[in-house]
C-alpha cells in the first residue's frame, strides 16, 4: 500500500470516529448522528460465505407501498422492504412527524466511505450495519436542526425523515461488490441510492402532497443529499424545495484523489452520472450547475469551513490546497449560479448542522442560523458569504 493510500485511509478512519455530544444522551458526533466505527485493526477480517442477500436493484417505484404510522414529536423506526446495509441486513428510516405534515425535512446521515477490501474490512473507514430501531434510539439530536426545542429553529414544526448510512458509498451506490485480498473474500452492498428510492416509496405513501421540502445532510450525508436531490425532489414536483449540503463539497476533478475516482466506479455511481448528470462522469463538481439548472426555482446551499479537516483528507490535500480547491470550485461554478449559495467559515471545522446555532459558525458577521432561515423563508437577504 502506498504512503498516499495510507494517508487517505487514516483520514477516513479518523472521520468515522464518534464524538460525544453535550446536552443529551446517546451517540452524537460532528456528522449529526454517525454510527460508531471501529478503529483500524489487524484483527482477522470476515470471509465470504455467500450469505449476502441484496434485493433486486434499481426499483422503479412502488405505488402500493404502505403508509407509515408514527406518533407526533417522537422518533419511530420504520423498516423499509428492500433497504439493506452493507451486510444485507434490514434497514429503513427514522420518522418524527411534526405538527405540520405539509413540510418535510430529510436528513442524510454521514460516516466515511470505502471502496476496496482494505478500506471496507481492515481499516473500516465507513460506518456499517446493522442500523435499525436500536441504533436510532442511541442517536442524540440535541442542538441540531432536528431539535424542535432550539429557539428559533425554522424547522420546529416540520416532519423529519432520518436516512441512516451503512453502505459506505455517499448514499449513491447501486452495486453489490465482492472484494478480495490474498485468501480473503467478502461482499459489501454499496446500495445507498437504491435504499433512498425505496425509502421514498414509504414517505410518499404517507405524505403524498406537501408544500415545502428540505433535503439536507452532513459529510457523507451532505454528498448524499446532493446526489439524491433530484430523486427526492422529483417525488413532490409542486413543493417549494431547498438543498442544504453540509460539508460535502464536490471539488473539481483536478483536486480529487485517484482513490476517490476509483471508489465512485466501485459504487457504480458512474452509472447514476450517466443517467442524471453525464457531464459529471469526468468531473464530479459539475453536479452543482447540473442541479441548479434543473431546478432553477429551488434554493440550494453548500456549507463548509475553508480547511475542513476531514474532507481535505478525503481528497488527500493539505489545508492550503483544500482551501484553494474549494475557492476555485466556488469561482468556477457557484458564483455563476443565482440559486446556489455558499456559507464558508474560517478554520477546519467539519460539519455544522449538528450544532447549527453555534456562534462560532459565523461568516462576515452572519451566523449560520440566519443564513439558513433566510434560505428557507425565501428572504431577499439570502446571499453567499465567506471570510
Amino acid at each position: 500500500m502506498t504512503k498516499t493510500s495510507l494517508r487517505f485511509f487514516a483520514a477516513l478512519a479518523l472521520a468515522a470516529l464518534p464524538l460525544v455530544g453535550c446536552g443529551g444522551s446517546g451517540t452524537k458526533n460532528d456528522d449529526l448522528g454517525t454510527t460508531d466505527a471501529a478503529t483500524p485493526t489487524d484483527a482477522a477480517v470476515p470471509t465470504h460465505d455467500g450469505s449476502l442477500d441484496v434485493p433486486d436493484l434499481m426499483p422503479s417505484g412502488d405505488a402500493s407501498a404502505p403508509p407509515i404510522t408514527a406518533v407526533d414529536d417522537k422518533w419511530t423506526w420504520v423498516d423499509v422492504d428492500g433497504a439493506v446495509c452493507n451486510d444485507g441486513s434490514q434497514t429503513g428510516i427514522g420518522v418524527n412527524p411534526g405538527s405540520d405534515k405539509s413540510k418535510i425535512l430529510f436528513y442524510f446521515e454521514g460516516g466515511g466511505a470505502c471502496g476496496d477490501y482494505g478500506s471496507c474490512f481492515q481499516l473500516k473507514t465507513a460506518t456499517v450495519g446493522p442500523f435499525g430501531a436500536t441504533q436510532l434510539a442511541a442517536r442524540s439530536f440535541t442542538g441540531s436542526e432536528l431539535d424542535r426545542t432550539v429557539a428559533g429553529n425554522p424547522f420546529a414544526t416540520w416532519t423529519y425523515i432520518y436516512v441512516p448510512y451503512c453502505t459506505g458509498d455517499l448514499h449513491g451506490g447501486i452495486r453489490k461488490a465482492t472484494y478480495t485480498t490474498g485468501p480473503n473474500t467478502a461482499d459489501f452492498a454499496h446500495v445507498g441510492h437504491i435504499n433512498v428510492l425505496r425509502d421514498l416509496d414509504r414517505v410518499v405513501a404517507t405524505y403524498p402532497t406537501i408544500s415545502d421540502l428540505v433535503v439536507s445532510g452532513s459529510s457523507a450525508g451532505g454528498y448524499g443529499a446532493l446526489i439524491n436531490y433530484a430523486d427526492v425532489r422529483g417525488r413532490w414536483a409542486s413543493a417549494k424545495s431547498y438543498l442544504v449540503d453540509d460539508s460535502g463539497p464536490p471539488l473539481e476533478q483536478t483536486s480529487g484523489s485517484a482513490i476517490l475516482s476509483a471508489w465512485i466506479k466501485q459504487w457504480n455511481l458512474i452509472n447514476w452520472f450517466q443517467v442524471d448528470c453525464p457531464e459529471c462522469v469526468s468531473d464530479f463538481s459539475l453536479v452543482l450547475p447540473n442541479v441548479s439548472k434543473r431546478f432553477p426555482s429551488d434554493r440550494l446551499s453548500l456549507l463548509s469551513s475553508l480547511q475542513d479537516k476531514t474532507i481535505r483528507g478525503f481528497y488527500i490535500l493539505s489545508p492550503d490546497e483544500f482551501q484553494a480547491s474549494l475557492l476555485k470550485m466556488e469561482a468556477d461554478h457557484l458564483d455563476a449560479l443565482g440559486n446556489f449559495k455558499y456559507f464558508f467559515i474560517p478554520g477546519e471545522t467539519h460539519t455544522m448542522l449538528g450544532d447549527y446555532k453555534n456562534p462560532t459558525f459565523t461568516s462576515n458577521g452572519t451566523q449560520l442560523s440566519t443564513f439558513l432561515i433566510d434560505q428557507v423563508t425565501d428572504s431577499a437577504a439570502w446571499v453567499s458569504t465567506k471570510p
